[in-house]
């Protein structure tokens, strides 16, 4: 077991592992940074950081939330909660990172961050306005939303399950009001609260 020192103030807050093994990616809460540790050659060690906001259009608070890399190793995601993007990092065979874009959250505070296991559906949970928006992958930055919002209350975070019908489902936990949904995906298209949550809702698709 090694400790890895980080930039002072930085919070390292969650940790994604290139396809390669040799490259982590780990971004910092309170800096606004996604920091790259390079493995290959030893233990590994962070550099100073990407900046993840945009050059211009925002000063204000800013921490990062949750960072997802595409199944297929060549994309990043990291959410950004105060200036509401999603930023969006080229990745290339060697696990170096450029800056594609910032998606927009359509929302305040994405907290949930997650691409659905096809790659081909981004899905951003906004927690302050209690909504779960789909976007889709593989346009340049800002891709559009898939369908309306799904009010979710409060949501934190997204797991992606197999649905009954061979399509996908994810469930998200409710902030914490320690409740989830269940929703399916774009094979069923509907969305629902799982039983015993107390509320009840008529499917809506995407």
């Amino acid at each position: 077991m090694a400790r890895l020192a980080f930039p002072a103030h930085s919070s390292p807050r969650h940790v994604e592992f290139h396809p390669s093994g040799k490259t982590v990616y780990v971004n910092g809460e309170h800096d606004s940074m996604v920091h790259v540790l390079d493995a290959e050659d030893g233990p590994a060690e962070a550099d100073q950081g990407q900046p993840l906001l945009p050059a211009t259009g925002y000063d204000g608070v800013n921490s990062c939330s949750e960072l997802h890399l595409h199944p297929d190793g060549h994309t990043l995601y990291v959410g950004n909660r105060g200036s509401d993007y999603v930023a969006v990092f080229a990745v290339d065979d060697g696990g170096d990172l450029a800056i594609a874009g910032h998606q927009p959250a359509l929302g305040r505070s994405p907290r949930a961050v997650r691409l659905d296991p096809t790659g081909r559906y981004l899905v951003v949970g906004n927690r302050n306005t209690s909504e779960v928006i789909a976007f889709q992958v593989g346009e340049d930055p800002p891709a559009r939303a898939v369908g309306e919002p799904i009010e979710v209350p409060s949501p934190s975070s997204l797991v992606f399950v197999p649905a009954a019908d061979g399509g996908v489902a994810w469930s998200a936990p409710l902030g914490f009001a320690g409740r989830a949904v269940i929703v399916t995906g774009p094979a069923g298209a509907s969305a629902g609260h799982t039983p015993g949550c107390g509320q009840s809702r008529r499917p809506r698709s995407w």
